[in-house]
């Protein structure tokens, strides 16, 4: 029996692990001092070695195919050994236990006692991997690597590899379940977007399926081969690589004495690699740009929407008969102020289609899906406009209604209701599960009735309720438009070759509407302060329902009605109406209290 140590380890811990040895083998070893290249020992010899990590790793692949039996005594500077080897924390523990090993994972024929992580030198840093990543996250890209298992040949790319016996990444990783002693774990990372470097690390130390842009390959042997250099963290240590990577486990004549280790042997090789991208198109895309900051749509997904999108922005009998009816509903249902008839409308009106064709053709700088879209559209405007203005000028009435009078003052408030519409429609639209036809986006946005309201103010010849309508009706494209383009970069379907054009152009929409809707805004602050000091005017039982305000030509109108007791009252509070707010046109109407 020989005893090696290390000649910088304290000498009283020294004495501590040969007075075990002692008392459980019932003599005392020879006691010599550690050396990496020392190899004179007799076959069979039981050999117990107080070393650190960096010294252990050199000898034991120097003396793997010698006949010896090894016990790696554990101390504060072999922490790697200790965590390979499942070392318990004395020296007795580790010979109660009994139990030896003879494999041991080699990384380009050096020893590995804990993982290796393999990426581009740009991003490699000592302060640790993520580190490195996180201070170049604006450009990440991936690099093109040839996986070889066994007879197979994956062609793939890369943001970073993982990789170690499948003992090592157990215990780092609960994703391994069943766990081979004689097996290596690459663990290879490509994400598709900035956003997947979360759930990768989420996922891998949570356990469960495979986030997407992650794929395990096991076998006794994976190479690796790139063609650009690459750096890698080997225990911790940083080293330059060129071209071919190797990471094996091999059988060694070597006994290792191990604690309790939860492992079987399994030749078979597991190739797990689904979500990488293999196409080499995808390849090219990845590892000649950076990373987006949200993943591209598939191709299935990309071929199935757009088929779905080009078809809605056809310009046919049926999209002209739903347009038509729900025109003619929208116009008499604001005519009879019937809130139920206009909600009907919206559901009806086809609308929606053609301005999310519109966005999708902006997001991709599709030329034909643009002009195809705007035709669409602006048939659609032309024919909602004309029909209202002619229902219009042959009703006898040309009274505002409130359900008018409610699409002619359009603010902020409408255009953050169009955004949020405009997010649900692309996601429908995108989302089989959920699909395009959502009554509530249509019931919220209100494409038609505003349109109506404009055709109404055509067919009066009123310019002001034609200005204010049409503008309400506008923030509705423009913020749909904005809201479901952005949808539809994060969901993967935006051109990443044009994205920074098709952004300039939704926010150069978006900005030629944000100031006359300020400007709307404030009149509509101030009409709230208006509507306050009027219901000040309120006392005992006679109250005061403000059912519009409105301006028409130069003139701002307020419509209200006075519930009183006795029309005296009422009176004394309109000519108090009339002296206060001079500048205001009163519509007012008497209901007496029962």
């Amino acid at each position: 029996m020989v005893f090696l140590y290390d000649n910088t380890i304290g000498e009283g811990e020294v004495e501590r692990a040969l007075q075990e040895i002692k008392e459980w083998f019932g003599r005392t070893p020879v006691k010599r001092v550690f050396r990496k290249n020392l190899k004179d020992f007799r076959e069979g010899e039981t050999l117990f070695v107080l070393a650190p990590d960096g010294e252990l790793k050199v000898w034991l692949n120097q003396l793997r195919q010698r006949r010896l039996q090894l016990y790696i005594l554990p101390y504060s500077g072999n922490r790697l050994a200790q965590s390979f080897f499942a070392l318990p924390e004395s020296p007795r523990a580790l010979f109660e236990a009994g139990n030896f090993t003879q494999w041991l994972t080699l990384f380009n024929g050096e020893v590995l006692l804990d993982r290796v992580v393999v990426m581009e030198e740009e991003w490699s840093q000592e302060k640790g991997v993520w580190h490195g990543l996180l201070k170049n996250l604006s450009h990440l890209h991936l690099f093109r690597t040839t996986l070889r298992v066994g007879d197979q040949r994956i062609t793939t790319a890369l943001l970073m590899a993982e990789g170690g016996s499948e003992i090592a990444l157990a215990r780092r990783y609960p994703l391994f379940r069943e766990v081979s002693c004689d097996r290596v774990a690459l663990i290879a990372h490509a994400p598709l977007s900035l956003l997947d470097l979360i759930p990768f690390q989420l996922a891998l130390r949570k356990g469960g399926e495979l986030p997407r842009g992650v794929g395990i390959v096991r076998s006794r042997e994976i190479k690796m081969e790139s063609e650009k250099g690459l750096c890698a963290l080997v225990d911790g240590e940083r080293r330059s690589l060129e071209g071919r990577l190797s990471l094996r486990t091999v059988q060694t004549r070597l006994q290792i004495a191990t604690g309790p280790r939860e492992c079987r042997q399994s030749g078979r090789d597991s190739i797990k690699i689904d979500t990488l991208p293999r196409e080499e198109e995808l390849i090219e895309f990845y590892t000649k740009r950076r990373l987006p900051l949200f993943p591209i749509a598939s191709e299935e997904r990309f071929a199935e929407l757009f088929t779905k999108i080009r078809q809605n922005a056809r310009l046919d009998l049926t999209y002209l008969t739903l347009l038509v009816i729900s025109v003619l509903m929208a116009t008499i249902g604001l005519f009879q102020n019937s809130a139920p008839t206009i909600i009907g409308a919206m559901i009806l009106a086809p609308l929606m289609a053609p301005i999310i064709s519109l966005a999708m053709g902006i997001v991709r700088l599709d030329p034909p899906l643009i002009g195809g879209s705007l035709k669409t559209l602006l048939v659609s405007i032309a024919t909602v406009l004309a029909l209202s203005a002619l229902v219009a000028f042959s009703m006898p009435s040309h009274h505002l209604t409130p359900q008018m009078a409610l699409r002619t003052n359009p603010t902020l408030l409408d255009l953050g209701v169009a955004i949020l519409s405009g997010i649900a429609a692309a996601y429908g639209y995108a989302n089989s599960r959920v699909g395009e036809s959502l009554a509530g986006v249509a019931i919220a946005v209100a494409l038609v009735p505003p349109l109506s309201v404009a055709g109404i103010g055509l067919g009066w010849g009123d310019g002001e309720i034609f200005r204010s309508a049409f503008l309400l009706f506008g923030a509705n494209i423009i913020g749909i438009i904005f809201a479901a383009g952005v949808m539809f970069y994060i969901l993967g379907f935006a051109s990443q070759k044009y994205v920074t054009a098709a952004f300039m152009i939704k926010v150069a929409l978006l900005s030629t509407i944000v100031i006359p809707l300020y400007i709307s805004t404030r009149t509509y602050f101030l009409y709230e302060r208006l509507y306050d000091q009027i219901m000040e005017l309120e006392r005992g039982d006679l109250s005061i329902r403000i059912q519009s305000i409105y301006r028409r030509g130069e003139e701002t109108y307020i419509d209200l009605q006075i519930i009183a007791p006795k029309r005296e009252m009422a009176q004394k509070v309109i000519t108090e109406l009339r002296n206060r707010f001079r500048g205001y046109r009163f519509v007012v109407s008497y209901r007496e209290l029962l």
